[in-house]
């Protein structure tokens, strides 16, 4: 055991958060460093690495100093983690058994807990652990709930509770929960409203507040020296169409709490989803209104009146979040333009919408954008393999109808037997009502419901057998043909595999614009090949 490597990992939990600035050690994860330090050195361990993650719940699985422990015990950087508890490490069952009872083990890492004794090198050692996992999750899911419970309760009560104020609002330092007017930043919404409400358009406001150099709401708030984090910080900021947008639809400007707008999925996962509106919490005259209900009424007719038909499409555009602007570095932004009852899809700077004081950018048709990578995809697969090998190249299609045809054969299956089963019941029915079991009315209802259940397989039944003979002429078709299609060939008639090729290979685009007296579009690719 002797000088054998360790990993200490250390965490601040909430419970026993005692900071007093933010850029000062909590005693708790001194005092964590010291029974491990004393305790590595008791047992002769020689630690080699120190992990510490602050302001992290245990049910957190992006704790940045956690991803890079479970990183370095994957590269055998040491053979053993030190926590003071398994709860320091992870609270989450699922984790326990990942890394504690999985992957460590096989990474040859021996973990030990030291104030609760978990030892993966103490065989009868794991019970006690996958118990300590299930009231670690246990703790979570009541605490959740919990916390859940009190902020409805406040929520109910019309008291803010969001770590930031909206922009306008500061909070009350006498009164918790309470919104008071910051009034540099309700000035501005003041004339946002003002200026929307005389016809301006959301995209003018943006342009003039950033002519007038005046803070976005992100930008404001660091200046404020608000612990504020925000992806777009080290791009610069300014004003757009949709941080307009979003002060002209709240509702906190006439004065009122309107909360709950998202929740949670679990309290295992940081991802949200919009709540149902009669769902949210709304109260009226909770703080001063910053406008007046005739101003807003206006402003919200005419948002109203102006909004454009929302398009739902049911999967992620291809390209979406790896199209940059090649100006100003910005990823383009998806739009819809729809005439004549067609709709195309756009890709467009948001940058350049402010003018061309900002960016001057374009945009491009993601249809196109698909021919131009499908066209150099066809170009790279010439280059590497030689264009008469690319032209012979071919793929089969046979193995995936095959597939199918055994998936529908089951679900066949499945309906014979079920239409068995429906025979049986009619069977046992009759007998039920000539042996007075069931009165007549009761036998009339039960064989009205297997009728209808019987017509629904039958017409179950009939289109499966469908399904299935077109995919047996299918396949015939294949094997006269070879059982191939041309891979130039499916990439042109087939959307669903130039979709394919296209996210699999590429890792960015930039439109770098268009060449001159030319709507032709230059474009950037970086393939992953």
């Amino acid at each position: 055991m002797s000088g054998e490597k360790a990993a200490v990992y250390v965490r601040l939990s909430e419970e026993d958060r005692d900071k007093e600035k933010n850029f000062q050690e909590s005693r708790s994860i001194i005092n964590q460093k010291s029974l491990l330090f004393t305790y590595a050195e008791e047992n002769g361990f020689q630690v080699v690495g120190v992990y510490s993650d602050e302001d992290y719940a245990g049910s957190d699985r992006n704790r940045p100093m956690f991803k890079k422990l479970i990183k370095d015990a994957s590269l055998g950087k040491f053979s053993v983690v030190l926590c003071k508890s398994q709860s320091r490490f992870t609270r989450e069952m699922e984790l326990v058994e990942k890394y504690i009872h999985g992957l460590f083990p096989l990474w040859g890492v021996r973990f030990i807990g030291v104030v609760d004794r978990a030892d993966t090198l103490v065989p009868g050692n794991k019970k006690a652990r996958q118990i300590n996992g299930l009231v670690n999750e246990w703790y979570l899911e009541d605490l959740s709930e919990s916390i859940k419970s009190v902020l409805n309760d406040l929520r109910s009560k019309g008291k803010h509770i969001g770590a930031f104020a909206p922009y306008g609002y500061k909070k009350d330092k006498d009164n918790k929960g309470h919104l008071v007017p910051d009034e540099p930043a309700a000035r501005v919404v003041r004339k946002i409203f003002s200026m929307y409400a005389e016809g301006t358009s959301k995209i003018n406001i943006a342009r003039y507040l950033n002519d007038k150099n005046i803070p976005t709401p992100a930008l404001y708030k660091r200046q404020q020296n608000l612990n504020w984090k925000n992806s777009e910080a080290e791009n610069g900021f300014y004003w757009r169409y949709y941080t307009v947008s979003s002060i002209l639809e709240n509702q906190v400007y006439t004065g009122a709490m309107v909360q709950g707008k998202k929740k949670s999925l679990s309290y295992k996962s940081s991802k949200t989803v919009k709540t149902d509106p009669k769902d949210w919490f709304v109260v009226e005259n909770t703080h001063e209104p910053l406008i007046d209900k005739e101003t807003w009424e206006k402003a919200e007719n005419m948002r109203k009146s102006s909004a454009k038909p929302a398009y739902k499409t049911k999967n992620m555009d291809v390209f979406s979040g790896i199209v940059y602007c090649g100006f100003c570095g910005k990823k383009l932004k998806k739009s819809y333009h729809c005439r004549n009852g067609i709709k195309k899809v756009y890709y467009r700077c948001p940058m350049r919408l402010l003018g061309e004081k900002y960016c001057h950018g374009t945009s491009i048709l993601s249809e196109k954008l698909k021919k131009t990578a499908v066209r150099e995809f066809v170009n790279i697969c010439n280059s590497l393999l030689g264009k008469e090998y690319t032209e012979q190249l071919t793929i089969s299609d046979k193995s995936f109808e095959l597939e199918q045809k055994e998936t529908l054969e089951n679900k066949l299956k499945s309906i014979i037997f079920n239409e068995k089963k429906l025979k049986n019941i009619f069977a046992k029915a009759y007998v039920d009502k000539y042996t007075g079991v069931i009165s007549d009315e009761e036998y009339l209802a039960v064989t009205e419901k297997l009728k209808s259940e019987k017509s629904a397989l039958e017409e179950e039944k009939s289109t499966l057998k469908n399904q299935i003979k077109t995919l047996d002429e299918n396949i015939e078709k294949q094997k006269a043909e070879g059982g191939q299609n041309s891979f130039l060939k499916k990439l042109e008639t087939d959307q669903e595999f130039a979709d394919d090729i296209c996210r699999e290979f590429i890792e960015k685009i930039t439109l770098l614009g268009h060449e001159e007296n030319s709507r032709k579009a230059i474009i950037e690719i970086i393939w992953n090949i």
